[in-house]
């Protein structure tokens, strides 16, 4: 059984679509129909970073140890709004 430690109320402006962890890290990757990637440091979930990744929204991330992909309906005309 699973126990809710921590939640953090309004993380991102819009849906979570996208949770990921960073292997051999302690970092969270979120994404939303924002656009927006957050990256979470998982032992006291505070905000590393952000940045608008995409100006549509991201349907899905995954990663490896170096790399990571975030799938989204890609249009190059950023920022997002």
């Amino acid at each position: 059984m699973y126990v809710v430690v921590q939640m953090i109320n309004k993380a991102h402006d819009d849906w979570v679509t996208g949770l990921v962890l960073i292997p051999g890290s302690n970092h969270l990757l979120s994404g939303c129909r924002g656009g927006v990637l957050k990256v979470w440091n998982i032992d006291n979930c505070s905000l590393v970073g952000d940045v608008c990744a995409h100006n549509s929204p991201i349907n899905a991330l995954a990663t490896n140890s170096r790399l990571l992909f975030a799938a989204s309906k890609y249009e190059l005309s950023l920022p997002c709004i």
